[in-house]
């Protein structure tokens, strides 16, 4: 994956992933507690003080995109640049709350079926036949939703729609570098317009790619691959920054 090659000779690379969400992990009870929203955020920096980090450049997509963007606003120290993809700022709308507590409840009696993969890929993907060649990106989506446990993501689901709204004053005055990437054809194609517009134009940079769905980062990533080394230069990395070509 040309993202991969892009970042792993120049970073330390950690993935956070939500509790219960990483492949292998063993199924929760159905009373077990999840954490709340504002305890996901509070994970993030938790995980750096673990591994002994003091700053990172994050990059998050969807959920987690929302979840390390309010991390930056309460720890801003600790943020040298945000890369988010395909995230919204707002509180859960109705037709998002309609369609969560729908797949929750399908989760929680038939599990991560047919059905959930195929409903999940048509709203996160846009899928074309020659840009999938041998179905590869589908059947991978589709194995690594095999190894997801269904009370585990329907408890995800649950905290991620207790979610507060950011408040755009304190978006605008954020100062830490950032950078949007959404598909055109993501559904959340206008709520990631409005979060961006409630960043300071200084601060936020806006990559809109063409034939895409909201994960950019699977579908195309090359398109993120010029992008990102400009912006991490401007992060301050520079022999990064000025890497050759793949």
């Amino acid at each position: 994956m040309p993202i991969r090659r892009l970042l792993f000779p120049y970073f330390a690379v950690y993935a956070i992933d939500a509790p219960g969400q990483a492949a292998g992990e063993a199924e929760m009870a159905a009373d077990a507690p999840y954490p709340e929203f504002g305890e996901l955020v509070e994970q993030v920096g938790a995980v750096m003080d673990a591994f002994g980090v003091e700053s990172a450049v994050l990059m998050g997509v969807g959920a987690g995109g929302t979840v390390l963007t309010h991390f930056a606003l309460s720890a801003a120290h600790r943020v040298k640049g945000l890369v988010v993809i395909g995230a919204t700022h707002k509180a859960p709308g109705w037709l998002e709350w309609a369609y969560s507590h729908a797949s929750q409840f399908w989760l929680s009696w038939w599990g991560v079926d047919g059905y959930v993969k195929d409903q999940l890929m048509q709203r996160y993907f846009t899928w074309r036949e020659e840009a999938d060649e041998g179905g590869l990106m589908r059947l991978t989506y589709q194995e690594a939703l095999a190894n997801v446990k269904a009370t585990n993501l329907w408890k995800f689901i649950a905290s991620y729609m207790a979610r507060p709204p950011l408040d755009d004053a304190a978006l605008a005055s954020l100062t830490t570098p950032v950078i949007f990437f959404v598909g055109r054809d993501s559904y959340y194609y206008d709520d990631v317009v409005d979060f961006f517009g409630a960043f300071n134009s200084e601060s936020a940079s806006w990559v809109p790619v063409w034939g895409a769905g909201n994960m950019v980062h699977m579908e195309m990533p090359q398109e993120l691959v010029t992008p990102l080394r400009l912006f991490f230069y401007r992060c301050g990395h520079v022999a990064f920054g000025l890497a050759p070509k793949e």
